[in-house]
C-alpha cells in the first residue's frame, strides 16, 4: 500500500514479483472468501446441497462460515454493516446456497412425507 502510494516501503518491486509468483495472497479477506466458496462449491458437489453441518469432519470451518454468511446478509438487508456485498450473495446462490435453514428443513421432511404415502396409501407415520 505504502509503494502503491508513492512512499517509503521495504517492500521492492523485486519482492512483490517473488510473492506474486508464490500466488501470495494481498487481501487476507477476500483469500479466504474465495476458499470457503469453493469449499462450498465442493460440499455442494459431494453432497447435493449447501446445508453444511457445524463441524463437519471434512470441512471443520464451512459450517460456521456458512452460518456467518447467513448473518451477514441479513445485516446487509438491514443495512447494517456487514462483510457481505449483493456480488457475494449472487456467488451464494449460484452455488444453490440454502439462506433459509428452516424452510429447507421443512421441504425435506415434506417431501419423506410424500414418499411415505406414496409407499404406504396414508399419512399416519408410526413414531
Amino acid at each position: 500500500k505504502l509503494l502503491q502510494d508513492g512512499k517509503n516501503s521495504s517492500i521492492t518491486i523485486k519482492r512483490i514479483k517473488l510473492l506474486e509468483e508464490l500466488s501470495f495472497a494481498w487481501n487476507a479477506q477476500l483469500a479466504a472468501w474465495d476458499k470457503h466458496i469453493n469449499d462450498l462449491q465442493k460440499f455442494r458437489k459431494e453432497y447435493g446441497d449447501c446445508l453444511v453441518p457445524l463441524n463437519h469432519p471434512k470441512y471443520p470451518k464451512l459450517g460456521l462460515w456458512v452460518k456467518e454468511q447467513r448473518r451477514h446478509f441479513t445485516l446487509m438487508k438491514q443495512g447494517k454493516a456487514s462483510h457481505m456485498t449483493e456480488d457475494r450473495a449472487h456467488a451464494l446462490d449460484k452455488v444453490g446456497f440454502c439462506w433459509d435453514t428452516h424452510e429447507a428443513v421443512w421441504g425435506e421432511r415434506l417431501q419423506e412425507l410424500v414418499n411415505y404415502k406414496s409407499k404406504y396409501g396414508d399419512c399416519i407415520v408410526p413414531t
